[in-house]
């Protein structure tokens, strides 16, 4: 079973940095295109509009039919499989409609831009991808990694094609969303076969408010999250309204270290059923294999420290050499992620705590993001956001203490931790 378990997860994570990759390889591609950095602005703009409707209740809704499924009998699984894919499907709908009918109003109210271009192909895609967030999670419920890892590059290398190529042979944003909108389609289809074959199809409301009454604080937690990563593009584009190259800057630059939080998002997903199954066993065995996930994470983000003075313009374009500053507090943030207390906290059910906690750390953002953003700029937006960050897992360590008893060192190598962080920490303050 702990053998199936780590396969598994091998191909969650697997996929989740595919998919980094991709959204990074079209990054480059764009950059390097012929496309204005005006353009490259708004095509963000569009990525950051996706975000701030979908992924908070998304991730949220898709970790609660994680941990519910198990639990159910034969019969009822069938039956979430149905529900899940109905009320995605609604939502994404309901998402196409904002952005279409109401594109105008939502585009200002979130971009400060009385238009954007493509918003209409982009509402299409929108909708049809939003239910799609299932798919490779119904692959993991019905323990097929193999179908997780084609599908994984299947999406990656449709999304860089179905973006660059239109792109790169003379096209503009329009029609970079045009192709995003087919291959949603098409991956829409995929997704409707396996529910047609695994799914029960009709509507169970007892089932849905089970699964959604589950979920709710793990959908506030996310909400929390995705607000953050949205107000600090609200407030890029409120203090630079007049300057969309600017939001392009911020937006390369507010990037973590490649592929960490794919890693760090799939440890944690594997840890969560043991740590449940026995808290103290578990704890040692998270203490046990982060070690190597240290080694693995913290010495290519020294070396992208060290390097990215000369890569960012050679990977994009001189025009990005700004956003070197704000890449590099970003990657400051790693020594946060590879504390997995809220792994902890989940495991003991205590998603309620984790949820206040959210609320404090988007408090101390806005207030952050706003006195420091006025005085550094994008840098100041950028430690506002590692500020955040560091606030959420110190409330979580001292609940773990406080209250449940359970030290840091019961589940961080510290010793390991402690070494890499200041190192890193060093560089930043060389560089």
């Amino acid at each position: 079973m702990t053998s199936l378990r780590i396969h598994a997860t091998t191909a969650m994570q697997a996929f989740h940095v595919l998919r980094q990759a991709s959204l990074m390889l079209t990054s480059i591609l764009l950059a390097k295109s012929a496309l204005s950095t005006e353009a490259i602005g708004h095509w963000e703009m569009l990525l950051y509009l996706g975000y701030t409707l979908s992924f908070f209740w998304a991730s949220g809704l898709t970790q609660g039919m994680l941990a519910l499924f198990p639990k159910l009998s034969a019969e009822e699984q069938p039956t979430l499989v149905f529900n899940a894919y109905a009320v995605f499907a609604v939502a994404g709908l309901a998402i196409f409609g904002i952005l279409y009918w109401g594109r105008e109003p939502a585009a200002y109210w979130l971009t400060h831009q009385r238009e954007l271009p493509g918003l209409p192909c982009f509402a299409i895609f929108l909708g049809l991808h939003v239910p799609v967030f299932l798919l490779e999670n119904l692959y993991l419920l019905h323990n097929r990694p193999r179908s997780i890892w084609a599908y994984g590059w299947f999406a990656a290398l449709g999304h860089t094609v179905a973006v660059a190529v239109p792109v790169w042979w003379g096209g503009g944003i329009e029609d970079g969303t045009m192709g995003l909108a087919v291959f949603a389609a098409i991956r829409h289809a995929l997704l409707l076969a396996f529910v047609w074959r695994h799914g029960t199809w009709h509507v169970n409301w007892q089932l849905c408010r089970r699964w959604l009454g589950s979920s709710w604080p793990l959908v506030g937690y996310s909400l929390l999250g995705g607000l953050q990563a949205a107000l600090a593009n609200w407030l890029v584009a409120f203090f630079y309204s007049d300057n969309e190259q600017q939001f392009a800057v911020y937006r390369y630059g507010a990037i973590e270290l490649p592929f960490a939080l794919a890693l760090t998002t799939g440890f944690s997903m594997a840890m969560l059923p043991i740590l449940a199954q026995n808290l103290t066993q578990g704890m040692a065995e998270m203490r046990r294999r982060s070690i190597r996930l240290l080694h693995i994470l913290f010495l290519p983000a020294m070396a992208a420290m060290l390097m990215a003075s000369w890569l960012f313009p050679w990977v994009f374009r001189a025009a990005f050499r700004e956003s070197v500053p704000v890449f590099h507090v970003f990657l400051l943030i790693l020594i946060t992620r590879v504390i997995f207390s809220r792994t902890v906290l989940t495991a003991l059910e205590a998603n309620r705590i984790t949820l206040f906690i959210s609320f404090a750390e988007i408090t101390a953002f806005a207030v952050a993001g706003y006195f420091l953003g006025r005085l550094y700029g994008l840098v100041g937006i950028a430690w506002a956001t590692l500020l955040a960050f560091a606030l959420e897992k110190l409330l979580q360590v001292f609940i773990l203490r406080k209250r449940f008893g359970i030290s840091p060192g019961q589940y961080t190598p510290l010793g390991w931790y402690a070494l890499y962080s200041g190192l890193l920490a060093a560089l930043y303050a060389m560089v």
